[in-house]
């Protein structure tokens, strides 16, 4: 064939198991910005000049309209709206404020309270719901425990991009080379534990160095990435697919023969 990158598949060898980096600097949690949605002026300021006090950023907006147009360019941790609003109620504004897909939690409050509303509310993802007239003693507990809510929520997300992070190879979206040591490792303690067949296959470009030489590292990259892809396409739910390092890839095969695996790297081959 011409200078295109051709696939090498090599033997198996034994690895020795590295340890998972796991430390990663927790971000500075955002600004605490609250949105109070209320069409009723006193009812509204007084809400917004509480949660002043409290030490929130806070913002108002006297409908659903208003408050829509709003989070298109500002996002808000907590939303507290009045449920009952003329233009838009507040289950509609609820509604179409999923479209902004952000992690904002809503407190909702009407004086027309009734189990039914309530539970549409929270059928919305509402995080709390209070009646009117307000208990500004409720009202400062509720704040601050979704707030605390979403604290560990946004945590959570951030620990799970940083250990996918530790994981994953930047350009090719496989497994990096120390996580494939720790799978290989296990996959190989489970094998022979129940004694169970276990394959790996190994397996580089040829002629990648020229290649990158001749057409630059940018389509060299691009050339990865496509095998990764295919790598992904011929390879099956439960295999485990990883950049050993460079153009070399690496293949775990639980649950699979000597034979078998021959016939999977054929077929990536082809």
């Amino acid at each position: 064939m011409s200078d295109s990158p051709q696939l090498s598949l090599d033997q198996a060898s034994s690895l020795p198991e590295e340890a998972l980096d796991s430390a990663a600097a927790r971000a500075d949690p955002p600004p605490e910005k609250v949105l109070v949605v209320d069409d009723e002026q006193a009812a509204r300021e007084s809400v917004v000049d509480f949660l002043r006090l409290e030490g929130y950023e806070v913002s108002e907006a006297s409908d659903g309209e208003t408050a829509l147009h709003m989070m298109e360019g500002e996002h808000y941790n907590v939303v507290v709206t009045d449920l009952v609003m003329p233009r838009m109620d507040g289950l509609t504004f609820m509604k179409a404020a999923r479209q902004f897909e952000r992690h904002t939690e809503y407190i909702v409050m009407t004086g027309f309270a009734s189990w039914e509303t309530a539970v549409e509310a929270m059928k919305l993802g509402a995080a709390d719901y209070l009646p009117k007239p307000l208990n500004f003693d409720l009202l400062r507990i509720v704040v601050a425990r979704t707030r605390e809510k979403q604290r560990l929520a946004e945590w959570a997300r951030q620990a799970e991009y940083y250990r996918r992070l530790a994981q994953t190879d930047g350009l090719t979206a496989l497994y990096n080379h120390r996580f494939f040591q720790q799978l290989l490792a296990a996959e190989m303690s489970r094998a022979q534990r129940f004694k169970r067949p276990l394959s790996l296959i190994m397996l580089d470009v040829d002629r990648f160095k020229a290649y990158n030489d001749a057409y630059g590292h940018q389509a060299g990259d691009r050339a990865l990435q496509h095998l990764a892809r295919l790598l992904k396409r011929s390879s099956r739910n439960y295999d485990l697919i990883a950049r050993y390092g460079g153009e070399e890839f690496v293949v775990i095969l639980p649950e699979t023969d000597k034979r078998l695996a021959a016939e999977v790297a054929e077929r990536i081959r082809a």
